[in-house]
């Protein structure tokens, strides 16, 4: 398939799949003066601190409004190793988990900066790239707090445990998992707080 503009890309009808979960850049080939201009843009931002999470979403979404076409090819070209320790894995360290928030926060916060430039504004097809991986982006950073809640509910003080559970509700993204927390919240003070599940 090949796509002539920005809008062509988002109006595709795989645009939801390819830009929530595919702004990773291992599965992407770019042009050498696309990625040059993208980095130039980059250092322009100022980023103070390095990212480690999301960064792929940011580069991602500059790219593809700095290219002229996008053609999609169904082969299979690069295989990607999973490494079960690396930092999106990392589900039960804390300060892991507060680092990807604080990437989360950050990636967000220059996704807007970038949207109240002028920069991309006449670009066909920007408003829809920027609101979906915006989005895709906060339900990620969503997941996150809960993950930072749910574990916090575990550390050795007593208030902890129904405190951050109580938090972690509010960043639920599925009913299962709210019904699974608010047993658990039930649980402990039918068994006044001896219970914790």
């Amino acid at each position: 398939s090949i796509f002539q503009d920005t809008q062509d890309y988002c109006e595709y009808s795989d645009i939801n799949a390819m830009l929530q979960s595919s702004w990773n850049l291992a599965n992407k080939v770019f042009k050498k003066e696309i990625l040059e201009h993208t980095l130039s843009l980059v250092e322009t931002l100022k980023i103070k601190n390095r990212i480690c999470m999301a960064e792929d979403a940011l580069f991602y979404f500059m790219t593809i409004l700095f290219a002229a076409k996008y053609i999609k090819i169904n082969a299979l070209l690069y295989y990607y190793r999973i490494n079960p320790d690396s930092i999106s894995r990392s589900c039960r360290n804390i300060s892991k988990i507060k680092q990807n928030l604080r990437d989360y926060t950050t990636v967000i916060r220059i996704l807007n900066q970038i949207n109240t430039s002028n920069l991309f504004k006449t670009k066909k097809g920007y408003k829809k790239a920027y609101h979906s991986i915006l989005l895709e982006l906060q339900k990620h950073q969503k997941t996150w707090k809960y993950l930072y809640f749910y574990t916090k509910a575990y550390e050795k003080t007593s208030y902890a445990y129904p405190s951050n559970f109580f938090r972690s509700i509010f960043y639920t993204t599925s009913l299962k998992i709210f019904c699974k927390t608010f047993l658990r919240l039930f649980i402990f003070f039918a068994s006044f707080g001896k219970i914790k599940i």
